[in-house]
């Protein structure tokens, strides 16, 4: 019997909140800021890996 894979649960922010002017330059300015933070390496995996957890962290914090 195979083990029953757990589904995680799927984020969703309202994108729709972009459209607004000030909400936009505010993602713009955060996500920029977040990736200046992030150390550049040669493994490719991990860069990839800073740079989606820079835009969900983002998200959460100026999408909701």
């Amino acid at each position: 019997m195979a083990a029953k894979k757990r589904n995680k649960p799927i984020q969703r922010w309202n994108v729709g909140k972009l459209a607004e002017g000030s909400i936009k330059s505010e993602y713009q300015r955060v996500l920029s800021e977040k990736l200046q933070e992030q150390e550049s390496t040669e493994d490719i995996e991990t860069n990839w890996l800073n740079i989606k957890n820079a835009v969900i962290e983002t998200a959460d914090d100026v999408l909701g």
